[in-house]
Parts: C-alpha cells; structure tokens; sequence
C-alpha cells in the first residue's frame, strides 16, 4: 500500500522535483509550444538557446524576487561589496630567519607581518 505521508527527510527531494516540474512546465509553455520546428536538431539547438539566453538571463524568476538571474546576481555582487571589510587572511612562513617562523595577515591587499 502506498503511503501519502510525507518524511523530513524526502522533503529535500520534493523541492528538487517540483523545481524540475516548474522548469519543464515554463520550457514547454514559453518555447516548446509557442514554436515549429524543422526537425529535431532545430527543436534541440532553439531549446538550448532558450535555457542559456532566456531562461537563465532574462525570465524573471519568483525565487528571485521577480527578477531576472543577471539582474539577481548583479545585486548580490553589489550588495557584497558595499561594506565589505575585504578579506583576511593569516598565514605563517619559515624563511629560514633564527627566530623560526614569522606570522603575517594578508588584509586589503597589503602585508603586515608580526615578529
């Protein structure tokens, strides 16, 4: 018998097939149907064109705030560097100096080193 109850566990495999489901469904409606086809060729080089040019750069995306995935990913790019203290990085070095190894940090693109 089959069981219609859902587990935590499956629900990260529901919202992967469901967000399947929405791609194939907006695939069929904007490109597929809305189109002829000479062959199967031009069915699957217009099909590649419409994921790589449309979908992925232009449609507008509810995820996405009603914004296209260039639009999305030019605000996150300026909203990460819009007070962003950059980055740092520590790092440790034997340059053969008596003392043994010296420490440094790597901040905004300068190095400041500690003895």
């Amino acid at each position: 018998m089959r069981s219609n109850s859902c587990k935590a566990e499956d629900l990260p495999r529901f919202a992967t097939r469901r967000r399947c489901e929405s791609f194939i469904k907006s695939l069929k409606r904007e490109e597929i149907y809305a189109n002829k086809y000479e062959n199967l060729e031009n069915l699957r080089a217009n099909i590649g064109e419409f994921i790589e040019e449309h979908y992925n750069r232009k449609r507008l995306h509810s995820a996405l705030g009603y914004r296209s995935p260039e639009e999305f990913e030019q605000q996150r790019k300026r909203e990460s560097l819009v007070g962003s203290p950059g980055a740092t990085v520590e790092f440790v070095v034997n340059d053969g100096n008596p003392t043994g190894l010296r420490f440094g940090c790597l901040c905004h693109e300068e190095v400041q080193h500690e003895a």
